[in-house]
């Protein structure tokens, strides 16, 4: 029995001796992959903006001193105004394919730095003044989707350089193309405002449309104007296609000459306009006006 004793106290002391040597190796946390952004009707190209000055390092690039804002295809410089002392900010979204680890890479000349996300989730940083092209990388987890991508740029002297890359599941180092990049057409209305009410006109008359944007960007626009003889169940006939460079909340007009055409006669005329960017934008006159001989 003593014998017996004196083994369980051994065998205890030696399993707290191992239990007090054991380690266990930390687990690496894990940082948890950004969700998709919501986005309501992306289309292909990037918003770029556009900026003259002098600088050392990016600055904060204003919006309101921008000299230009259109929209490109991808991260492309060429179309500076200047060889030096110009920056620009691209910023729209990128579709990424599906959930897993990404990184990307920035090779610049002189300055630039890439987000996703919201505006301080900068994964590549390769900032000031550069004697050479230098490229800087960064790694992320994305889920499957949208994800808002910005990346700004800056050259102060010498050959501007910029490349924009990635490297993914099943996407090997490459050039972030056009095919994944897009921006959301910003939303605004389109509503015709004339004719309004019942009229009637006659083959030959001269008749004013009115139109009328709200909450449009500084842009042209490529209106179609259709005419319906059926009470709005198709728009057989095309009017015609107008340009009109716009500001918000600008009202339109143009004058359309009815052909000396039965073809346009009606009893229940509607004119629908579309928009060629937007197709998703239309309206359409609340008159029944009367198109006869």
């Amino acid at each position: 029995m003593r014998i017996f004793f004196i083994l369980m106290v051994c065998l205890m002391i030696v399993c707290t001796v191992l239990g007090c040597k054991s380690t266990s190796n930390p687990t690496t946390p894990i940082l948890s992959a950004m969700d998709a952004d919501a986005t309501r009707n992306p289309v292909p190209g990037l918003n770029y903006d556009y900026y003259l000055g002098a600088w050392t390092a990016l600055p904060v690039f204003n919006p309101d001193s921008s000299i230009s804002s259109l929209t490109v295809d991808s991260f492309d410089i060429s179309s500076t105004f200047s060889p030096t002392n110009f920056g620009f900010v691209y910023s729209g979204y990128i579709n990424v394919p599906t959930d897993g680890s990404y990184t990307f890479y920035c090779n610049s000349k002189d300055g630039s730095k890439l987000f996703i996300g919201d505006s301080d989730s900068c994964i590549v940083s390769n900032d000031g003044i550069k004697n050479s092209a230098q490229e800087a990388s960064g790694n992320v987890q994305l889920k499957k989707g949208y994800h808002i991508i910005r990346v700004v740029y800056f050259c102060a002297s010498g050959s501007p350089v910029l490349t924009v890359s990635w490297q993914g599941p099943g996407i090997p180092k490459q050039i972030i193309g056009a095919s994944v990049l897009f921006h959301e057409l910003t939303s605004y209305t389109f509503q015709l405002l004339a004719p309004h009410g019942p009229h009637i006109y006659t083959l030959g008359d001269t008749v004013r449309l009115t139109w009328y944007y709200g909450n449009s960007p500084t842009e042209a626009h490529y209106t179609e104007f259709n005419l319906s003889l059926d009470g709005g169940k198709s728009f057989p006939i095309p009017l015609f296609t107008h340009t009109v460079a716009t500001q918000p909340n600008d009202t339109g007009t143009v004058l359309w000459t009815i052909p000396n055409d039965t073809t346009y006669c009606t009893v229940h005329g509607l004119i629908q306009g579309i928009e060629y960017d937007r197709p998703q934008v239309n309206a359409v006159t609340d008159t029944q006006f009367t198109i006869k001989k």
